[in-house]
């Protein structure tokens, strides 16, 4: 696309007590692109929002927000 990725996902890994919820997730979020989470309850929709925000970490792999860890910009 050109230009940076708001949002990185690479190679994201999250669990609750040894129970993966996110396997091996690569995602990039562009700059006035609009995305849809889709999935049964329990498939890790909610983990997905909450690593974003910063309000847990990965088990794996790395999140940036506008480049940096998402717990930086939440201010």
């Amino acid at each position: 696309m050109g230009a940076e990725a708001l949002v990185v996902f690479d190679h994201v890994e999250f669990a609750y007590d040894g129970e993966p919820a996110l396997i091996d997730v690569n995602l990039q979020i562009y700059r006035r692109e609009f995305i849809t989470v889709v999935g049964p309850n329990g498939g890790g929709k909610t983990s997905l929002l909450r690593l974003v925000l910063g309000m847990i970490r990965p088990t794996r792999g790395s999140v940036r927000v506008f480049g940096r860890p998402p717990e930086r910009e939440r201010g």
